[in-house]
């Protein structure tokens, strides 16, 4: 005989038999990890529900009684590479859909935008009297790296090194003095890098009217603002996923492919940095991973509709939880 559950905080379907039982991933349908726990017997709870977890699972009796209301709230916050993160195959849509009903991911990316203008925006994005997200992610230093001296129209998105470094200083103590019942995590990134010369021969190409000749970003020059971005999270004691290193070094000769228009992410370009932040998270906020969140709410699987007062279990819930 199975006995088949999902589990609220792994997002895992899990098989018990009288062997043990075997957990499934299922955004990874191939993947099968043999597990030795025994059978679990079910226990209800005082809201009607049927628990099949142990007190060694994510799913402990104590988060099914309290319904699970909250749900946990990421802010992904850059520039067009986090704007078009929900675009098909995006890293954004993809990191919401393993964080389904455990997470809401909030998109605060625009396009063009600076470290500089992102400063700007802080107390519109991260208001001094909300509540701070659970998770921020921080993306910009792409337009920042703009070459400079090439008159106003081409260099226009240029922040020199030091001003970039200070707003990107400036952002974070922002995000960290935010009123929280909980300690907000952040997740710096670095600037990728720039394919210059598939990026020029696209404005070349597709820009009206056409832009000069020569191209207004370059490689080097952008890994200046990746080695500062690493070095603002050290000095802040921040977690940093570095993606020029990550896609130069351990892409060498892939990299270049990744890129749709040797600037932004492609799909599958987006896939691999998905999983760099996938695993950045599990690394540095282990807590935030999305097998470690409970879901929102009981399983339809999970309510016991044999008890009479099942229902006034969500009673409880108001508004403000959804």
């Amino acid at each position: 005989m199975l006995l088949v559950s999902r589990c609220k905080a792994a997002s895992h379907f899990r098989i018990f038999s009288n062997g043990g039982c075997w957990t499934r991933d299922h955004h990874t349908p191939k993947h099968f990890t043999p597990r030795t726990r025994p059978l679990l017997k079910p226990q209800r709870s005082s809201f009607g529900l049927i628990s099949l977890r142990s007190q060694a699972d994510f799913c402990s009796s104590s988060q099914v009684d309290t319904m699970n209301t909250r749900r946990a709230k990421f802010v992904l916050f850059g520039d067009s590479l986090t704007q078009r993160g929900f675009q098909e195959g995006g890293w954004c849509g993809r990191l919401a859909a393993v964080h389904e009903r455990t997470a809401d991911i909030v998109l605060r990316g625009y396009w063009g935008y600076n470290s500089r203008w992102a400063v700007e925006l802080l107390p519109h994005v991260f208001p001094k009297e909300s509540e701070a997200p659970d998770l921020v992610t921080i993306l910009l230093g792409s337009n920042d790296a703009v070459l400079p001296d090439l008159g106003k129209a081409e260099s226009k998105q240029h922040v020199p090194l030091e001003e970039y470094k200070q707003n990107l200083t400036t952002i974070i103590n922002h995000i960290k003095s935010l009123k929280a019942a909980r300690p907000c995590s952040i997740l710096l990134m670095t600037p990728p890098p720039i394919d210059h010369d598939k990026w020029q021969q696209f404005r070349m190409e597709n820009f009206v009217p056409p832009p000069p000749p020569t191209r207004n970003r370059d490689l080097e020059h952008t890994r200046k603002y990746a080695a500062a971005a690493l070095q603002i999270g050290k000095e802040t004691q921040t977690a940093t996923l570095d993606l020029f290193a990550m896609l130069t070094e351990e892409h060498p000769q892939e990299w270049k492919g990744y890129l749709l228009d040797g600037l932004h992410f492609n799909p599958k370009g987006n896939g691999v940095v998905f999983e760099a932040v996938r695993d950045a998270v599990a690394r540095h906020h282990p807590h935030l991973h999305h097998a470690a969140l409970p879901t929102q709410f009981p399983e339809f699987a999970d309510i016991d509709t044999d008890t009479e007062d099942y229902l006034q279990a969500f009673s409880t819930t108001t508004r403000s939880s959804l």
